[in-house]
This record gives structure tokens, sequence and C-alpha cells, in this order.
């Protein structure tokens, strides 16, 4: 999992776990303190991970964290918004509307062409 280690915590930093725990790569929040855990357990709180638990006997064994339905929703809504946030889908949509008005000028002025 490639989410860096720092005080500051971010947008991309969460949907990056969020697609460790997409992608069964949960190995990274098993190590104590830090941010990944700080990460891991706001997850947790926010239901947006599950941690599947495994009872034996009066123990209580973490086997791994799972994607909840919630967290997939938020995965998928979090990278579109990082990703319209690039230059490029910027310039993209820049252009869309750039042709867009183009496409209304010229459907405007057809009817004054073949007048």
């Amino acid at each position: 999992m490639s989410i860096p280690i720092d005080d500051k915590i971010n947008l991309k930093m969460y949907v990056s776990a969020l697609e460790a725990a997409a992608h069964a790569k949960t190995d990274a929040f098993a190590s104590e303190g830090g941010t990944l855990t700080r990460i891991a357990r706001e997850l947790l709180d926010a239901g947006l991970l599950s941690d599947a638990r495994t009872e034996l006997g009066s123990f209580s064994l973490r086997s791994r964290i799972v994607l909840t339905p919630a967290g997939a929703s938020a995965l998928v809504e979090w990278s579109d918004y990082l990703q319209r946030r690039t230059w490029r889908a910027r310039l993209l949509a820049v252009l869309g509307q750039v042709l867009l008005v183009l496409t209304g000028a010229v459907a405007t002025s057809l009817p004054d062409w073949f007048a």
C-alpha cells in the first residue's frame, strides 16, 4: 500500500486505504500506531471498513479488514472526485464546454446560411 507516512492525512490517503481493503491488501494496517492505524480506525469507526473477527473461545482474533458497501460507495465517489480535480480532467471539461458553445453558435446560424 502506497500511503505516505506523515502527520497530514488527506483524501488521497483515505482512498488508498479503501483500495487496499478492496484488494485484500490490509497487511499494512496491522502495524501498531502511526498514520495507517489512525486511518484504518477512522474508516472502521465511520463504517466504511469492517474488521472480520474470528472468535476462538474467549479470544477474538482479527482475521482481516474488509470493505463495506458504504466503503465501496465512498471509494467510487472519492476516487471520482480526485480524478476530476486533475489538470487533465479540468482541461477536458473546459474543451467540452467550448465545443458545446461552438456547436450552439453554428446551430443557431445554420438557418441564416440556408435562407
